[in-house]
């Protein structure tokens, strides 16, 4: 018999990750979420992200317009 397994090596922690704000693609990460959410029949969920969707449209729209 063979049994294998992972283990990480360290202990990471929230703070180790860091995410730059400026780079995150909102829109993106909320359609992945609606995928999800079609694929599992999550009706909810789908509101909830197609309502997320709209909303950062509009917030990216009325930055352009700043511009």
């Amino acid at each position: 018999m063979l049994l294998t397994g992972c283990v990480a090596t360290h202990n990471p922690r929230p703070q180790d990750t860091k995410f730059k704000e400026s780079e995150r693609n909102w829109l993106e990460i909320y359609h992945q979420e609606l995928i999800i959410c079609i694929e599992n029949q999550d009706i909810e969920g789908y509101h909830f992200f197609i309502q997320e969707i709209v909303s950062e449209k509009r917030r990216l729209e009325r930055l352009q317009r700043k511009k």
